[in-house]
């Protein structure tokens, strides 16, 4: 099974009107978080992540948030990460995201394809649909916002800004 953190997206820069976006969506949702906190943009915690996907007994509670913006778009196995994320969250902590997410249908699924051809894209895997991964691991989708990004890269323009809780009966 290859590891989550394959992908060389780490390195990659986005357009600058996207840049400037997400960086104030981080610093909100970083601003307002308390107790231990987990930024997936900080050096080491994608490790992290991948260990706590890996682990069968992982350590519960360790973070009682976990923020991820436009993280997740650059690894290859999104579900694993989220399982990575949701093990990682004590008891009614909360998985705060800023991340792209595919168009309905199967011609925008598609057409996002075609675009992964472009420099900026490459690597990325923007035809997937983080909140139904978030389900899947038991995590609750407690508020989510849909908008558009002002971007002319056509795959780049769907985000998602959701906060999703870890509930205790629903641990997997």
């Amino acid at each position: 099974m290859p590891d989550l953190l394959e992908a060389p997206h780490r390195s990659r820069r986005l357009p600058a009107p996207l840049a400037a976006v997400l960086a104030a969506r981080r610093t909100r949702l970083l601003a307002d978080a308390t107790g231990r906190v987990l930024d997936l943009s900080s050096p080491g915690a994608l490790a992290l992540v991948e260990r706590a996907a890996r682990e069968v007994d992982p350590v519960e509670g360790c973070y009682d948030v976990v923020v991820s913006v436009a993280e997740l778009i650059g690894l290859p196995d999104l579900h694993r990460a989220v399982v990575g994320v949701e093990r990682l969250l004590g008891p009614g902590g909360e998985f705060r995201f800023v991340e792209p997410v595919q168009h309905p249908g199967m011609a925008a699924t598609v057409v996002a394809t075609a675009w992964c051809a472009h420099p900026t894209l490459a690597g990325l895997h923007l035809e997937r649909d983080l909140p139904l991964v978030v389900r899947t691991v038991g995590l609750t989708i407690t508020d989510l916002e849909r908008f558009t990004m002002p971007t002319l890269l056509w795959p780049m323009r769907p985000f998602v800004d959701g906060r999703a809780r870890r509930i205790p009966e629903t641990r997997r």
